[in-house]
């Protein structure tokens, strides 16, 4: 996890910077507060997608980077506004499908995921920390990947949250 100190001047500066093709950050707001964001670039297949033993590196697809809600605003429904909206962003780029990784320890982002929004389970990554290295040591990881053609069930209430793009304009 990032430190705190310096946070928020990391989050405007790298907002204030033009985004590069396929990136999308989108921001949740709730009577003016940010409640949360999500973060995903659309990836195109590579020149070799022809011969891509994994099927998803030959189709264009949305890699969800991060997802944070703040802790007083989840359960809300603005995680599942988020996703939806980002799926919706990237299907519009062409995306087919979306893939994302998270911690297979977390009893919030799992159950959310696999449940709420109808991922499932694709891989396991595991991590190992290269003796000598300077990187911290992190956490087991797992890969979830979204049904091409299939919404979850319920979308979330329309209240007063906004999604909103926080891309170059804003």
């Amino acid at each position: 996890m990032p430190g705190a100190a310096g946070l928020d001047d990391w989050f405007e500066q790298s907002l204030a910077r033009p985004r590069p093709p396929g990136k999308i950050w989108l921001v949740a707001e709730l009577g003016g507060q940010v409640t949360g964001f999500v973060e995903g670039v659309v990836e195109p297949p590579g020149p070799d997608a022809a011969w891509q033993i994994q099927r998803d590196l030959s189709r264009y697809r949305l890699m969800v980077g991060v997802l944070p809600v703040s802790a007083a605003f989840r359960k809300m429904g603005i995680g599942t506004a988020l996703m939806l909206a980002i799926e919706d962003a990237a299907r519009s780029q062409g995306a087919q499908v979306s893939l994302l990784d998270t911690s297979v320890r977390s009893d919030l982002s799992v159950p959310f995921y696999e449940h709420q929004m109808a991922y499932s389970r694709r891989a396991v990554i595991f991590r190992n920390t290269l003796p000598g290295s300077r990187s911290a040591p992190g956490s087991d990881a797992i890969m979830l990947q979204a049904p091409r053609s299939e919404a979850p069930a319920s979308a979330a209430g329309t209240g007063q949250l906004g999604v909103v793009d926080k891309g170059e304009d804003g």
